[in-house]
């Protein structure tokens, strides 16, 4: 091995990096910002965060993180900032109401939403942050909780060329695909398609899982698609919990523990393909991903069919 470029290696580790990008503000430590936020250290970046419940933040504080009580003392000296919450209005208010990120982050910073949220907030933000003086990229991420623990993302990134090479570093400490796709909005537009992939291979699974209602199904492939809670989804969808658990038997149930069980193996087939295929892996992705949710379905089918339902 090249012995300088194992001390610049080991130096990074120590916390040495580039001026203009030692402090990062995070504003998001939910399930997956939590492992994003221990990764950024693991790669010597000094992290300030913020979170509506310190309680719920306390071991990242533990570890290394920085915590502020306001969106505006998390941001107003960080070199970068960084998003990700639960939904487009979240985006909105983080950036746009008064006191938070536009209104407190110092000139120049690099302001990346990493949240899922919409093309049009993607380039509406862009605007808006250009104006006052920022660099804004949108960089959905794909690859759940795992992705994010183990520092093997895919980030998907839209906004202007130069401040994505600039941030490809950052990305670096928490994605292993890492991806420039156009300008602003253009992240989120490759998310949107994505999603829209899953979703259709998705369905067929979730379909003999619906007891009849349409509505389980449905919140089966959102909840399975957006990591929010499913039962939470469903709740909304009837009314009530009482109403929501008097429609499933217990041959649906056992039919979705077949899934579930069914459902680590696949996405462990998903991930080894990626990591086979490297850089060129989407187009095998897909097809693995078709294969996969037709035998699942095929299976939980069988297994309706057999039960009666």
């Amino acid at each position: 091995m090249d012995k300088n470029r194992s001390v610049v290696k080991i130096a990074a580790y120590k916390g040495e990096r580039k001026k203009e990008m030692k402090k990062i503000g995070f504003i998001g430590v939910g399930i997956m910002g939590k492992s994003m936020v221990r990764n950024l250290m693991k790669a010597g970046y000094e992290l300030h965060i913020y979170a509506r419940t310190k309680a719920k933040v306390e071991d990242v504080i533990g570890e290394g993180a920085i915590f502020h009580e306001t969106i505006s003392e998390c941001v107003k000296d960080c070199e970068a900032v960084i998003t990700i919450v639960g939904f487009p209005q979240d985006v909105e208010e983080v950036y746009f109401d008064s006191g938070n990120i536009l209104d407190s982050a110092k000139k120049g910073a690099y302001l990346i939403d990493m949240t899922t949220t919409s093309p049009q907030i993607a380039e509406k933000l862009y605007e808006e942050g250009t104006k006052r003086g920022f660099h804004v990229l949108d960089a959905p991420v794909t690859g759940g909780d795992t992705g994010a623990r183990e520092g093997t993302l895919s980030i998907l990134v839209g906004g202007d060329k130069s401040d994505y090479t600039n941030c490809h570093e950052l990305f670096e400490a928490m994605g292993t695909n890492i991806n420039y796709e156009g300008s602003a909005g253009c992240g989120q537009h490759c998310k949107l398609a994505n999603q829209i992939m899953i979703a259709g291979a998705l369905s067929p699974v979730f379909a003999p899982l619906g007891f009849g209602d349409w509505r389980i199904s449905t919140a089966l492939v959102t909840g399975f698609m957006a990591k929010e809670s499913v039962v939470s989804t469903l709740t909304v969808l009837f009314g009530t919990t009482e109403a929501l658990l008097g429609t499933i038997t217990a041959a649906g149930a056992a039919a979705l523990l077949v899934f579930c069980l069914l459902y680590t193996p696949c996405v462990a087939a998903v991930a080894s393909i990626k990591r086979e295929l490297g850089g060129r892996w989407a187009a095998g992705v897909v097809v693995s991903q078709c294969v996969i949710a037709w035998l699942a379905a095929f299976v939980v089918h069988g297994f309706a069919l057999l039960f009666g339902m």
